[in-house]
């Protein structure tokens, strides 16, 4: 339904003090002018991270009831060495287009519902006479953890989710007010305003000995009454190779071989005449690769009731993929035409070779209607230097450092050298500090703008608060200060106008730095018990063996666990500083101040295996955020600081519950019977280390938990003019998570209490149960305001089911249906009345309780309004402009002229042919006009004529009006009689209503808008459709729109 956010913000702001005025529906509320006014805006950063927000807007994905905006994005934080670019181009991706991603283990997917810490607990105490090896060994070749999977709505809404390893229940991660349930290939998501998302078209990878990668992918959007549906179609890419990245395992270490001087056999024992160990030191290198998929799911088409949008690629890359996007098409499907065509220019990065070649994203070409010729371009401009060649198993040149960054320095792999004992750095090794200089490859640097402006970004390497990098323990190194880390962070911001002078400027400083992860060993390492053994019994004596312990050490190209503080965030910052300038010349300044979501900890398990067991294993706590602390303004007033405003944010940690994840198990010690293959090596295991319970101390394994804690602003105090407001919020129901008081406490200490109802708030009563079962949870059903205690005011949507006709007990479409208000003590009155809709939900009649109806008119399919009528019902109002024929109209003999006074299209009348308006008008007194052109009179067959007027328009038009009477039964016609004739813009409504008329370009926007006397005003819009002049009925410019620099508007009529 168009209107209704509308008209809940009119009763949602906890700062109302008193009773707010009762407005009606605004179905065409905002005008082309004023839309275009809040469209564009600066380029936005995230001050925790210093990542600015780099993006393209594309196109809205558009239906009835569903409106995605969709842009290209450009991550800023900087390019990695295995990086493989999108099908759009390297750094870039389409935003908006939902998916769920997850990874499967090498094990396969995991079953909920198996062994525990304290089933394993009890089992090793219950079961002393068997062997705990043989249980943990099988446990060990199971994937013990459910899937991690990460959602991705494209409206804003994103998260983590996991099935609970006791009762396979779905667990959000922190808990968000989204429901999720699993379908039979997939998932279904519905968001808190009963919008359904649905994930059901599966694609995996084979990531090699890592796993499997896998994604799925949303192939419908469904509006929460069930009657708008967008669809998303893909096609699977071609693969140009099979990409593997190259990682690297080494154990190092003591070895122990038993040399033995014969063996024999004897009524089927085995046995060693002598055996004597021998011990050198060797290392053991173990290359591994991981699979970048190559062959992609690409979205062919999208379709809603509106448009549908092409997407076309072509197979021709010389990378590592082989498909890139060439054009987006928009098609409209009301009109069947064109109304944007977005083109991507693509290079490459790198000199030749598959294998050194990313595709480039050069620049973006957007047409605009049909037969538009010129475009709208933007351009695009990177860091020259060039990446290294992929790292692959095939290609072991390693350049990049802890984060994946380049370093500019060739290694012989993955594997830090600084950890690695002195006699073996360079095998398989390099030195993997961060180098700013190259790791800035190929990172954008500059955006063109189609106004002929320009951005241009400057960075700077990211940077901890202390030293990151603790070598002490390494033979050779020392510790030293490098708060270096990984990535970058944007240090200036300057936007120029098209003739180059200097537009705006902004520059950030981080203060000492920020969080990150502190490098060490034990990331990157781990010791190894190994026990070599052999016997040297002979076959009639009893078991004698001979057995030496000892630690080998193994290490890792990657990490242990990420190199992120959190949320794969690779620092975060606390405070920053944003110059409106720079730090020399500026007008004034914003800080911001963040704290964590929580203490940060990644401590150490006790024995018996301590570098293994970390924090990142045991606990999962989904997508944290810092929390926003502060935001405080500054005026600078020659050279000296005003603070202007501040606001401070005080959080309230809710729904601290954990649940399982899964079975965190570690076997430390690896076992290596020497010789006796033809004995059962678990009899062995069992003389070495005896019983069960013996046995099982030798292993490491703990429950692994999930947190669905979730941050919620509980008060705010905003301080501006001396004076300080405290806001405070309440949340009574921890499902739906929205606010159900607010408290606002001025510098009097005066408070307004504001409350709010939701549906839940009413069990048993419909329609509000069923809007709780279908997930429609954040509509406001009752809002009340007191203040010292006395109620000033409260407002109440009473909701219906409406089943496309009338009012049901039962339907699918549930709306508003009255509005009530009541004052202090009174009792509530009814203010609104929604008195009918249409079969797709949109508001037919409406009136003010005592107050005159007001009746809307829809065309396009039910799309846009293209009539409001005050003080008429709907039965007594008809119009058209002939943009789409809803059935209202018969033209018997007629044709389409496309020289229309609105819109795109009139009727052309000649000989016999005539126009028929085809809705039965009660009896009454009513206003009958329409524009025609040409030709005589036309003879107006409308019960009887009490009067009329033909009045020629400057547009050469002539405006006829009549006054009519009819009877319940007459027709009201419009005939050639003979002539040759044009007709437009047809309305009939009673003699004392009034009616404005609208003209639309599906996809684009108004076109024209006719009111209550005729006076037309024009709407233009240029090739990237946006609004740019304005006209009166004479064609005159009354307004004119101008975009600068990155597409903000300015008026520059004069």
């Amino acid at each position: 339904m168009k209107f209704l956010n509308l008209i809940l913000f009119l009763f949602v702001s906890p700062v109302i003090f008193c009773q707010s005025t009762i407005e009606m529906p605004k179905v065409a509320a905002m005008t082309p002018d004023a839309a275009a006014l809040a469209r564009y805006g600066e380029m936005p950063v995230d001050y925790s991270t210093g990542v600015p927000n780099i993006s393209i807007p594309l196109f809205n994905i558009k239906s009835q009831k569903i409106d995605i905006p969709v842009s290209l994005s450009y991550h800023a934080g900087g390019i990695k060495v295995q990086d493989v670019a999108t099908p759009t181009g390297l750094g870039w991706t389409l935003s908006s287009i939902g998916c769920i991603s997850f990874f499967i283990a090498p094990n396969g997917m995991a079953t909920t519902g198996g062994p525990t810490k304290a089933y394993l607990d009890n089992y090793a105490v219950q079961n002393p006479g068997l062997l705990m090896a043989d249980f943990l060994r099988i446990l060990k070749t199971q994937n013990l953890n459910p899937e991690r999977y990460f959602f991705n709505l494209g409206n804003g809404k994103s998260g983590v989710f996991r099935k609970d390893y006791v009762t396979g229940e779905i667990r959000q991660l922190p808990y968000s007010n989204c429901k999720i349930e699993q379908v039979s290939t997939g998932f279904r998501i519905t968001d808190v305003d009963g919008t359904i998302f649905i994930f059901d078209l599966p694609f995996s990878e084979d990531a090699g000995f890592e796993g499997i990668a896998s994604t799925i992918y949303l192939t419908k959007i469904i509006s929460s009454d069930l009657k708008d549906t967008v669809t998303i179609s893909y096609t699977r890419g071609n693969s140009a190779m099979n990409y593997r990245g190259y990682t690297l395992a080494m154990e190092y270490g003591p070895w122990i071989e038993f040399i033995c001087d014969g063996t024999g056999q004897v009524e089927g024992r085995s046995w060693i005449s002598q055996c004597k160990p021998n011990e050198t030191f060797k290392d053991i290198r173990q290359p591994g690769s991981y699979a970048i998929p190559t062959k992609l799911m690409n979205i062919s088409t999208i379709t809603t009731s509106e448009a549908q949008y092409n997407f076309n690629y072509l197979d021709d890359r010389q990378d590592l993929s082989k498909t890139r996007l060439v054009s987006i098409e928009i098609t409209d499907r009301i009109l069947n035409k064109r109304v944007k065509r977005i083109e991507f220019e693509h290079g490459y990065f790198g000199s030749s070779g598959a294998n050194n070649l990313r595709l480039k994203l050069s620049g973006i070409k957007i047409f605009g209607q049909s037969g538009t010729l010129k475009s709208e371009d933007y351009q695009f401009k990177y860091n020259s230097m060039e990446l290294p060649p992929y790292s692959t198993i095939y290609n072991a040149s390693f350049q990049e450092d802890y984060w994946g960054y380049y370093t500019g320095r060739i290694g012989n792999g993955p594997i830090p050298e600084v950890f690695l004992p002195a006699i073996r750095r360079g095998i398989g090794s390099s030195f993997r500090e961060p180098d700013h200089y190259y790791a800035k490859a190929c990172m954008l640097e500059e955006i063109k703008y189609p106004t002929g402006g320009k951005t241009i970004f400057e960075f700077e390497p990211n940077q901890s608060a202390t030293n990151i990098y603790n070598y002490s323990q390494e033979s050779g190194w020392e510790n030293y200060s490098n708060k270096n880390v990984g990535g970058f962070r944007i240090k200036q911001i300057r936007s120029y106008h098209s003739d180059n002078t200097l537009a705006f400027k902004k520059t950030y400083d981080y203060g000492a730095g920020g969080i990150a992860k502190e490098i060490n060993r034990e990331m990157f390492w781990m010791p190894q018990r190994y026990l070599f053994a052999a016997r040297t019994a002979q076959w009639d004596t009893p078991y004698n063996s001979e057995a030496f312990e000892r630690y080998r050490d193994t290490y890792y190209g990657n990490p242990t666990s990420p190199l992120s503080v959190f949320n794969s965030l690779p620092v975060v910052y606390l405070d920053v500083t944003e110059y409106l300038g720079d730090q020399a010349n500026n007008t004034g300044k914003n800080e911001y101040s963040y704290s964590l979501p929580r203490s940060l900890s990644d401590s150490y398990i006790t024995p018996p295996h301590p570098y293994s067991a970390r924090d990142y294993y045991l606990h999962d706590r989904g997508t944290e955020q810092p929390l926003l602390q502060s935001k405080s303004r500054y005026k600078n007033d020659n050279g000296t600081y005003a603070l202007t405003a501040r606001t401070s944010n005080v959080y309230t940690t809710f729904r601290q519950n954990e649940f399982n994840s899964g079975l965190f198990l570690i076997a430390p010690t690896t076992y290596i019977p020497y010789n006796v293959s033809d004995i059962d090596a678990f009899i062995f295991e069992e003389y070495l280390f005896g019983n069960i319970y013996q046995y099982g101390v030798n292993f490491y394994y703990e429950d692994a938990r999930m947190h669905e804690d979730v941050d919620l602003l509980t008060k705010t105090y905003e301080e501006l003019d001396g004076g300080t407001t405290i806001k405070t919020y309440s949340y009574a129901n921890l499902d739906h998570l929205q606010p159900t008081s607010g408290t606002v406490e001025n510098s009097k200490k005066e408070q307004v209490i504001t409350t709010m109802k939701y549906p839940a708030d009413f069990p048993g009563v419909e329609p509000y149960a069923t809007m709780v079962s279908r997930h429609i949870w954040n509509p406001v059903i009752e809002k009340s305001i007191s203040k010292a205690g006395i109620h000033l005011s409260s407002s109440k949507t009473n909701y219906g089911f409406w089943n496309g006709n009338a009012w049901a007990p039962a339907a699918d479409i549930i709306v508003p249906r009255s509005l009530e208000t009541k004052t202090l003590d009174n009792d509530y009155e009814k203010r609104l009345d929604y008195t009918s809709y249409t079969t797709d939900g949109n508001i037919k009649e409406a009136a003010k309780e005592a107050d005159v109806p007001t009746s809307y008119i829809w065309g396009y399919g039910g799309k846009y309004a293209i009539a409001v009528a005050t003080n008429a019902h709907y039965e007594q109002v008809f119009a058209t402009s002939f943009e789409t024929d809803d059935g209202e109209f018969i033209g018997s003999g007629s044709s389409w002229s496309s020289e229309a006074v609105t819109g795109k299209r009139c009727m052309s009348l000649s000989g016999s042919a005539y126009f028929l308006v085809n809705k039965q008008m009660p009896a009454g007194t009513y206003d009958f006009s329409f524009w025609m052109k040409g030709g005589n009179v036309p003879a107006v067959e409308a019960g009887t004529i009490v009067n009329s007027s033909r009045v020629l328009m400057p547009n050469g038009w002539y405006l006829c009006s009549y006054r009519v009477a009819l009877n319940g039964s007459q027709v009201v016609r419009i005939a050639a009689g003979g002539n040759s004739l044009l007709i437009d813009e047809i309305r009939l409504l009673p003699e004392n209503a009034q009616m404005q008329t609208y003209t639309h370009l599906p996809q684009v926007g108004m076109t024209s808008q006719t009111d209550s006397k005729g006076r037309i005003s024009y709407y233009e819009y240029d090739s990237l459709n946006r609004l740019k002049l304005v006209r009166d009925q004479e064609g005159n410019i009354i307004k004119k729109i101008c975009y600068n620099l990155a597409g903000q508007v300015e008026d520059c009529t004069d």
